[in-house]
């Protein structure tokens, strides 16, 4: 039975604020259940959460140096945190930083193989890049993934650089 001030139910709304994007709600809710929480494994992990939470809003805000300094806190925590390298992958995306880009969407396809928009932004950097034969590979697995959206998405992709490529 979980309390309404209870660590870990504030941590699941939290985390739910997060998914809707709401965060300042989830911000806040997170700072509670860190209060609220005695276990030092577990307030590791809602640092790890709260700082994600912030790297988000900072993006979502335009201001990509804050963004960028949360994602990277959260690597020296965590190397594995596949969002994070996400987020740092979009950032140097749009700082036109292509080979970190590229690094930090094939860290995300490490941890997560099956990441499609990651693997979708990694076709894009690779074709940006000149490394058309890679990009092709790539819209092709996320055509293979089938996730809605994306599939369609690498589909016009891919058939605008054949076009382009002449093949």
């Amino acid at each position: 039975q979980l309390k309404p001030d209870d660590a870990r139910a504030q941590a699941l709304l939290g985390g739910v604020y997060d998914d809707m994007g709401k965060f300042d709600q989830a911000q806040a809710a997170l700072d509670k259940a860190l209060e609220r929480e005695s276990d030092p494994g577990q307030r590791k992990k809602l640092a790890e959460q709260i700082a994600m939470v912030l790297a988000k809003k900072a993006y979502n805000a335009g201001r990509l140096a804050g963004a960028d300094k949360e994602s990277s806190q959260i690597l020296a925590l965590n190397p594995d945190n596949f969002v994070a390298h996400f987020f740092l992958g979009l950032i140097d995306a749009q700082h036109g930083k292509t080979d970190e880009a590229e690094r930090q969407y094939q860290e995300v396809l490490r941890i997560v193989p099956g990441h499609a928009l990651a693997r979708l932004n990694l076709a894009a950097i690779h074709e940006q890049n000149g490394h058309e034969e890679d990009a092709v590979d790539e819209y092709k697995a996320v055509m293979i993934s089938g996730v809605p959206g994306l599939a369609d998405t690498a589909r016009g992709r891919l058939e605008q650089l054949m076009k382009r490529i002449g093949g």
